[in-house]
């Protein structure tokens, strides 16, 4: 049980303030429901019309040592024809993708799949387009899936997929994250990767067994993983599947987190905060300033939060502040500073505007 200190009035004041401002991430869901904002056609930047995603399923396996900080992974994107065309437009953007790991399957009457010839598939010269041509015309109100093998480094900059590093005693320690607003889920995965394509996603996260995985959606199993060359036996999470959402909100974290359930009465969903051992003394007040807040929204807005759980995850050295996802909200490890209230103008700041966004919580719960 986490012990409650004593504070001054001054820093029970600056972590209020703190805590007050997270509350503003939590609009961000709100977002999902926001008008889809259509590119002008012809605009050379714009994916063609001829596809529509449904849903994806996407499984990745991340390594975190010093030598190796890579992934590898496959996609699996279901979509719908809407018009005839002979090629399939994606966004990819430096991952590495071979000659065999393109399948392109047709879904049939009987909800079985038959296969179909790819010509070729490779980068484009421009927009971070990935083009598969194909042997054949995809036609129109036909279900397709396309399956690829990719491989990608994580980014050192905070972009995209993205690792920080830590040391802790004589180790050095690994943490990732994602930052995929506006056009980083691009580097993650291959996919459409426009606000206005929505579709569903199904994640697993493949990784070393003293890592925790924190995705949008709840953990809906867990199962061991066999990684060639290694011993240890490794961990596949597997999320459940999102509601519709732009791929600029999918979210994923790996870490040595410690978990810390909110007690949350009066609430229909469960509030958790992902931290490092090291700061569990320090978040009594955060705790129940989101709760009591949380409260106050319900019952002014007259609305209810539309998922099963909101995590928080303060992930290492985020220096431009958080990333407001579907379900999950990733934080600067604010909790390790000695200027709490300069930190909370740094991270918070903009964020203040996603307020006025609240009623699209109400139109998702009714959905």
């Amino acid at each position: 049980m986490i012990s409650v200190s004593v504070l001054s009035n001054e820093n029970v004041k600056k972590k209020t303030i703190i805590m007050f401002a997270i509350l503003d991430y939590i609009f961000l869901l709100l977002f999902i429901l926001c008008p889809n904002v259509e590119a002008q056609e012809g605009d050379s930047w714009d994916l063609p019309k001829n596809l529509k995603p449904v849903k994806y399923a996407l499984t990745l396996i991340t390594f975190l040592e010093k030598d190796n900080l890579n992934f590898s992974g496959d996609i699996t994107i279901e979509m719908n024809c809407v018009t005839e065309t002979d090629q399939i437009v994606l966004h990819a953007k430096d991952l590495t993708i071979g000659p065999p790991d393109v399948l392109v399957k047709m879904v049939t009457a009987d909800k079985g799949e038959a296969d179909l010839k790819v010509a070729s598939h490779g980068y484009g010269k421009e927009n971070d387009f990935y083009i598969i041509k194909m042997g054949v015309k995809l036609v129109p109100r036909v279900v397709y899936r396309v399956y690829i093998k990719f491989k990608g480094d994580l980014s050192e900059s905070l972009n995209g997929y993205y690792y920080v590093s830590y040391e802790e005693g004589e180790l050095t320690k690994y943490t990732t994250s994602t930052w995929f607003e506006p056009i980083g889920a691009r580097s993650a995965f291959p996919c459409m990767d426009e606000p206005a394509l929505k579709a569903t996603f199904t994640i697993s996260m493949g990784h070393a067994p003293n890592l925790i995985a924190v995705s949008n959606m709840p953990k809906a199993d867990s199962q061991t993983l066999a990684i060639d060359g290694r011993t240890d036996s490794w961990v596949l999470d597997i999320f459940e599947e999102s509601k519709l959402m732009s791929t600029y909100l999918v979210a994923f974290t790996l870490g040595e987190y410690e978990f810390v359930k909110v007690p949350a009465d009066g609430l229909s969903f469960e509030i958790g905060i992902w931290i490092r051992k090291k700061y569990l003394q320090q978040i009594e007040l955060a705790m129940k300033t989101v709760v009591g807040a949380l409260k106050f929204y319900k019952n002014y807005f007259k609305v209810n939060y539309a998922l099963k759980k909101l995590d928080l995850v303060a992930v290492l050295d985020q220096s431009r502040g958080g990333m407001e996802s579907y379900g999950m909200i990733t934080l600067s490890q604010f909790f390790n500073t000695s200027d709490m209230l300069e930190e909370s103008r740094n991270i918070f700041q903009p964020c203040t505007p996603l307020k006025s966004s609240y009623k699209y919580n109400s139109m998702m719960n009714s959905s």
